[in-house]
């Protein structure tokens, strides 16, 4: 056990070596124009520097009270940014804010807080990794804000470079109007459990919560909430490119009057997968793989193909679900005795690849690749589900629904121990050196969905040192598998 120690012990100095190493410089492709940033504001742990037109420094609070580029870095415990023009028909312009390297933590109040503006970005810059969390309960009465990012105007989020989004008590991003995300890689991790644990206390574990539009149009967004995953409340929701991979304790996406899916890729699961509350969920391009364990939609309409499964009993999570069609032609082959004969080769192409992140009991499919008329196969857990009694289904309408689908749960995922990484049902030194450049981000590294399923081994949705720690504490003897 000593000698363990001692390598759990370099494998992690080896990681807080490669965590304390420059990120790549970044170019001046990377960052706004220097004319066009007004103000760089840096956070240094309690206190905020930097001045210029339409910036006050108050404490650990910087007001934004003109349009332009402002830039922001470093790291503040509790602090917040505001967005408060006085005059917006006046002042109509964007108010960019970029966030170069950020990490900001408000503890009392939301740490960006658009009260008044036309419109507000967050820009990622491209090569930076950004932070945002809330730290305790909001008195909305007394501040205002209910969200990690708060706006009360139309809000985008862009750029190159990553934000996570971390919400123990409050949403992870809510605003007045409109949300649209059309660039950027986004991580939301959102628990919002109200300091109040009462049976009348609202529990705010929505990840992103619009009142009129939420529009995803570019970059890539990681959602894992306790409530709901992507909501509008009063609007749209519209997916016309990028990716989004969602996993959600109530609905994964729910709109209010249109939820309309024209591109990118969506993996939308949750107690319920997708949901229209009065309108119809609309499908006409895309990638879709949505999961739940209450119903599938009975709104929809499409004009792609659409494919619904009701499943005869509930599957476990990290069961791959597969769609792929199979076809067999002749073929010469060699016999043992070195002659030829003539026999069938089949070969297969998938359609769908996808491992849901709930358990569930329903299951909705639409990509440009399923044609009307064309015969096709449905695994899950690595073995095919019966259709009735039969082995594949064809889709006959542009949306259909198939009742009676029988898995196979005798080929249900194995239960790994916690830290098994490479998945060898043994957690050993060489699981640490796997988690260790994952979370360096070693660009040789070659993953498959199953391992960094298995990365993520504190089950927090997100993988990073917390993992590695857990994993080395584990190998040592100090956390029980």
């Amino acid at each position: 056990m000593k000698s363990l120690k001692r390598i759990s012990a370099m494998v992690m100095s080896s990681v807080l070596a490669l965590s304390a190493m420059p990120l790549t410089a970044v170019s001046a492709e990377d960052t706004p124009a220097a004319e066009e940033v007004k103000t760089q504001i840096v956070f240094d742990g309690t206190k905020i520097t930097g001045s210029g037109e339409g910036v006050t420094v108050e404490g650990s609070k910087v007001t934004i009270t003109h349009s332009g580029s402002y830039e922001f870095s470093g790291t503040l415990d509790d602090g917040q940014i505001v967005v408060n023009i006085p005059d917006e028909k006046a002042d109509a312009e964007t108010v960019k804010l970029y966030f170069k390297g950020m990490k900001l933590t408000g503890k009392t109040a939301a740490p960006v807080y658009v009260i008044n503006a036309e419109n507000t970005s967050i820009n990622l810059v491209e090569n930076t990794e950004n932070f945002l969390a809330d730290g305790a309960f909001y008195d909305e009465t007394a501040t205002g804000t209910s969200a990690v990012i708060y706006a009360k105007d139309d809000i985008t989020i862009k750029g190159e470079g990553s934000l996570r989004v971390d919400a123990a008590y409050n949403y992870g991003m809510f605003c007045n109007n409109d949300i649209k995300i059309t660039g950027g890689t986004l991580k939301f991790k959102v628990e919002g459990t109200p300091a109040d644990t009462s049976a009348t206390a609202e529990k705010r574990g929505d990840a992103i919560r619009a009142k009129k539009s939420v529009t995803v149009k570019g970059g890539k967004t990681d959602i894992n909430a306790e409530g709901d995953g992507l909501k509008s409340t009063k609007g749209d929701v519209i997916f016309s490119d990028g990716e989004a991979e969602i996993k959600a304790g109530n609905d994964a996406v729910q709109a209010e009057t249109s939820l309309q899916i024209a591109g990118g890729k969506l993996k939308a699961n949750g107690d319920r997968g997708l949901t229209c509350q009065n309108g119809k969920i609309s499908i006409s391009g895309g990638s879709v793989c949505a999961t739940a364990t209450d119903n599938n939609p009975a709104n929809v309409e499409a004009t792609q193909t659409v494919v619904m499964f009701h499943l005869t009993e509930e599957v476990p999570k990290d069961n791959v679900i597969s769609l792929e069609q199979r076809s067999a032609s002749s073929a010469v082959m060699t016999t043992p005795e070195g002659g030829t004969a003539t026999g069938y080769a089949s070969s297969q192409t998938g359609i769908l690849n996808f491992n849901p992140d709930k358990k569930f009991s329903y299951l909705l499919l639409s990509d440009a690749e399923i044609k009307s008329g064309e015969k096709y196969y449905l695994s899950i857990g690595e073995k095919d589900a019966k259709i009735g009694d039969a082995d594949s289904f064809t889709v006959a309408e542009t949306i259909s629904s198939f009742d009676n689908v029988k898995p196979d749960l005798a080929a249900a995922a194995v239960t790994f121990k916690k830290g098994d990484v490479n998945g060898d049902q043994n957690v050993t030194i060489s699981d640490a050196v796997l988690l260790a450049r994952i979370t360096a981000e070693d660009a040789t590294l070659v993953l498959t969905n199953g391992e960094t399923d298995r990365a993520d081994v504190d089950g927090s949705g997100l993988i990073d040192a917390d993992d590695l720690t857990l994993l080395l504490r584990t190998l040592a003897g100090l956390v029980k598998e």
